[in-house]
């Protein structure tokens, strides 16, 4: 439950069991409207939240009213207030979107590739609240560290380099991002190829830098 109003409440299990319902049914015109077992004078209202074709969650409310006019009202509401959820996103979005773009053009504007590096993962470490971001590039010779967050002059010949370049090549030769640790809420799938990758170096990489987590993406041209 990521809200609930009034917040000393918790959710009766009619409430949960109509949530249930509409999120087992997720199209964008889902509407339940049930009776509560513990009065007659109460209904429960569930909407899907549903943005581009994703499913969100659901907005689930008990209103101590039976009346058809009322549950209307209530229902136009529940829509216009989705509306603008659904608006908050596409500017959520828009807004993410807008600052790539300033990124990727501050990048072509720099004088080489090493000082392009450094402004990219200086702007995506604030951008995305990482404590520190690395670049590296694949060449001939193993990879080669391009720019680290938050050190234009970082020593590529540091202890803590050589566990950033173990942690990239292992994703490289894996031709694989890697995220560790791996995952293992409910939803999990221990079947996944995922849970076959080889993640030594991420852990040491980890360990070393006594960090939350540690994500490689591989850029591939």
């Amino acid at each position: 439950v990521l809200a609930c109003w009034p917040a000393s409440e918790q959710l009766s299990h009619e409430m949960t069991d109509a949530a249930t319902k509409v999120l087992n049914n997720p199209t964008d015109k889902t509407e339940l409207i049930t009776t509560a077992d513990n009065t007659a004078n109460e209904v429960i209202l569930a909407q899907p939240i549903v943005f581009d074709d994703t499913l969100w969650g659901a907005v689930v409310l008990r209103m101590q009213s039976r009346s058809t006019s009322d549950i209307r009202a209530v229902c136009q509401l529940l829509q216009w207030g989705r509306t603008w959820l659904q608006l908050l996103l596409h500017q959520q979005q828009h807004q993410h979107l807008n600052q790539l773009l300033v990124l990727l053009t501050s990048a072509a504007q720099q004088g080489n590739l090493k000082q392009a590096a450094t402004l990219i993962v200086n702007e995506l470490s604030g951008l995305l609240g990482c404590e520190r971001i690395s670049l590296g590039l694949n060449t001939a010779k193993g990879v080669e560290l391009m720019a680290v967050s938050r050190s234009a002059s970082f020593d590529r010949r540091r202890h803590t380099a050589d566990f950033v370049k173990h942690a990239l090549e292992e994703a490289i030769e894996q031709r694989h991002d890697i995220h560790y640790p791996p995952e293992s809420g409910p939803d999990h799938n221990p079947d996944n190829p995922d849970s076959d990758l080889i993640l030594q170096h991420h852990r040491q990489l980890q360990q070393e830098n006594h960090s939350h987590s540690v994500h490689t993406v591989l850029l591939i041209n």
